[in-house]
């Protein structure tokens, strides 16, 4: 199921969304299919892991996105090495809530 589809079935624009992406190297096509159908205004945040840096033939995908994301002026975003500081995990995802709440307000 694309990004789009789902997030049309399951979600409203009522909604709070807060979106980990981590998706062994397609945040990059799923963000561009959200931006595409208009379904990332949805987003309230998301954090963007790019695991898509770990295949050699899609090394431009990356800046593309962060060019487009410019382009459509979504700014609902950050960027997982920027975010996910602390000791342990649930300290690293604890960062990132409390990062993007401070932005939300």
């Amino acid at each position: 199921m694309r990004a789009t589809e789902f997030f049309q079935k399951y979600l409203s624009t009522d909604d709070v969304v807060i979106m980990k992406l981590n998706c062994e190297g397609s945040e990059c096509m799923i963000m561009n299919d959200l931006i595409e159908s208009g379904e990332i205004e949805k987003l309230i945040d998301v954090m963007i892991d790019f695991e898509i840096r770990k295949v050699p033939d899609a090394a431009s995908e990356e800046s593309k996105l962060l060019f487009r994301l410019a382009e459509s002026g979504f700014t609902r975003y950050c960027l997982a090495e920027d975010v996910t500081i602390g000791a342990t995990h649930q300290g690293r995802i604890r960062n990132w809530l409390e990062i993007s709440r401070a932005r939300q307000q």
